[in-house]
This record gives structure tokens, C-alpha cells and sequence, in this order.
């Protein structure tokens, strides 16, 4: 596989953008941490039992200091979420291992009727609550966290000088603030030619909007499959 000539700008929140930078590393590639969104926890969160549901990593750290119940049953929408619902202590987790349609269906499966706590962002993509709605299951939402713009200055600085190869796009908010990121500093996204690899459809839809070309959607909505389609755009240069 030959990586293309610069540095991947990796536009993901932290802590996961480490998480990307080290799995793209052990690829061959060269990565820059440079988030276009920050996460904030917000406080005073309700004491939460039973049954939960989390759509994001996000959401299982923000709850890294509320009244939890760990031993409640935990729905993660993927892989990820659920390894970190794990290592936040929770100890009954299931997987979706997709989107929102493919958790609230493994929630609609499993459960009996009665009442779930959806943790997420201010935020969000999906309507859980909705999808559930015909399965008798009701939905208490607790916005645990919110997410606000950052200035990518690194990542814009790479930008202008030439020096990247790709960039990384995990969510329709992270594609909304580089787009904005890009006109507030006056760069034109229409004249970038490099790849943009996004996680989803959704997520694309805002780079299209704003003329980027070369835009690669993700096989799978996961950062496994954003690094994979990194690989195969990369064997193709």
C-alpha cells in the first residue's frame, strides 16, 4: 500500500481522534489531530437506573462523575461505544454494531415493553425515541454532553501549505464546522482535490453541498471503516 503524499488531517473529537491517529499510524500513515468540535460534559445529570441506551462514546464519558447504576442493562449503537461503556465499569452491554435504526431494533428485541434512559449529546443524529415509538417502549432522553466549534488551526495551516493527503470526517456535525471552519478562514473548498473520507451518507452530505470533491463514504459508519476506506483510496494513488 502507498500512503498519499502528506499528512491525514483527522477532524474527530477528542479522546477519539487519538484513537484514529493510532490505528491509521500502524497503517503507514502520517496523522494530524486536529479537531473541528470539542465535547463538554454538562452538569447537575439526574441519578440514572435501569436500563440505558448510549449513541455515542461521548455520552458514556460524560456520565464519568454522575449516580449511575452499572449493573443496568446497557445498549450501545457500536463496537466502540459498547468497549467504552465497558471500561467506564458497566458490566451488561450489548452491542448494535451499526446506526440508531440498528440499536433501536436490538432495543425493540430485547426489551420488554417499559422505559429506557437515552444518553446523548444537546445535539444528535437519529430520532431513538421515534424509532421506538411503535414498540411500546418509552424513552427518557438525559443530555449529558454538548458539542461546540473549534478552530483546527493546525489542520487549516496544513491545508493552505499543501502538505495533506486526506481528510477524516466522523460525524454531520464535524462535516458542518469544517465547512464552516473553511469559509470563516476563508479557504475555498471547492478547489481542494484531495480525498475527504466521511463515515456515512449523512456526513457527506454537508462537503457536497460546499463543492469538495473527491468525497469516499465509509463501507461501515465506524472509524474501522473510515481508516479502511483510507487504505483502499490510499492503494489506488
Amino acid at each position: 500500500m502507498s500512503a498519499p503524499p502528506g499528512r491525514i488531517w483527522i477532524t474527530r473529537t477528542l479522546p477519539g481522534a487519538r484513537a484514529t491517529a493510532r490505528r491509521i499510524r500502524a497503517m503507514g500513515f502520517a496523522p494530524l489531530v486536529s479537531p473541528v468540535l470539542k465535547v463538554v460534559a454538562r452538569k447537575a445529570l439526574p441519578a440514572l437506573r435501569g436500563p440505558l441506551a448510549f449513541t455515542s462514546s461521548n455520552a458514556v464519558r460524560a456520565l464519568a462523575r454522575s449516580d449511575v447504576d452499572h449493573e443496568a442493562r446497557v445498549y450501545c449503537v457500536g463496537d466502540a461505544t459498547a468497549r467504552a461503556a465497558r471500561r467506564a465499569g458497566f458490566r451488561d452491554v450489548k452491542s448494535a454494531g451499526g446506526d440508531v435504526e440498528a440499536l433501536a431494533a436490538l432495543i425493540a428485541r430485547e426489551a420488554s415493553g417499559g422505559a429506557i434512559t437515552h444518553v446523548a449529546g444537546l445535539d444528535r443524529a437519529g430520532d431513538l425515541a421515534g424509532l421506538l415509538g411503535a414498540s411500546g417502549i418509552a424513552v427518557n432522553l438525559v443530555e449529558a454532553y454538548e458539542t461546540r466549534r473549534a478552530v483546527p488551526k493546525a489542520g487549516l495551516k496544513a491545508l493552505r501549505s499543501g502538505a495533506l493527503g486526506a481528510v477524516l470526517v466522523h460525524s454531520p456535525r464535524g462535516a458542518e464546522a469544517l465547512v464552516d471552519a473553511l469559509h470563516r478562514h476563508a479557504i475555498s473548498a471547492s478547489a481542494q482535490d484531495l480525498p475527504v473520507i466521511a463515515i456515512s451518507q449523512a456526513a457527506a452530505a454537508p462537503l457536497r453541498a460546499a463543492g469538495m470533491g473527491a468525497i469516499l463514504v465509509s463501507d461501515s459508519p465506524d472509524d474501522a471503516g473510515v481508516c479502511e476506506t483510507l487504505g483502499k483510496a490510499a492503494s489506488r494513488v
